[in-house]
């Protein structure tokens, strides 16, 4: 545990454009995936999170933020992997998210960077059978990562998290 962790772009700029009031309480949940990265442990810990917002009776809106194929090392920084980044967008639009917890670490890593554990992590508080709406996606090798918007409306798969989820690729 840190004892002061200061927030960046990929939550202040969300948030900034999000947030009908700037007074509405936030908690930001920081991953640490340099550290270990275990794509089924990322959707267990949403999962956990979920059973948490159920029991509280709040009314919780949820966003994750990451790079899909993200790639910040030298090696491959400013690739842009489209094709697996079309395969996840697809797996969301089919309410299939959470099976991407199920991809092996390793060459899920060879597809971006740590990043989608976030989505990860989302997609376990969502549940399956829960579909995205694409909004948005653009491949932007300058920044090194495809960018995405994507809404999962949990009111509409019958489940009781009080808000829409979403998530924002960058």
């Amino acid at each position: 545990m840190a004892p002061r962790v200061d927030l960046d772009h990929g939550l202040i700029v969300p948030l900034r454009l999000m947030l009908p009031r700037p007074d509405l309480p936030v908690i930001p949940i920081i991953t640490q995936p340099a550290r270990s990265f275990s794509p089924y442990n990322a959707r267990a810990t949403g999962a956990a999170l979920r059973a948490a917002i159920e029991e509280s009776g709040l009314r919780v809106a949820m966003l994750a933020t990451g790079g899909l194929s993200h790639f910040l090392d030298p090696g491959k920084f400013g690739q842009v992997d489209e094709e697996f980044d079309t395969y996840v967008l697809d797996m969301l639009k089919a309410g299939r998210g959470p099976d991407l917890g199920s991809l092996e670490p390793y060459p899920l890593l060879d597809h971006g960077q740590y990043e989608f554990m976030n989505w990860l992590i989302m997609l376990g508080i969502v549940g399956p059978g829960v579909k995205g709406t694409v909004y948005s996606y653009e491949p932007m090798e300058a920044s090194g990562g495809g960018w995405a918007v994507v809404g999962m409306d949990t009111a509409a798969a019958g489940l009781d998290l009080g808000e829409r989820a979403a998530a924002t690729a960058g």
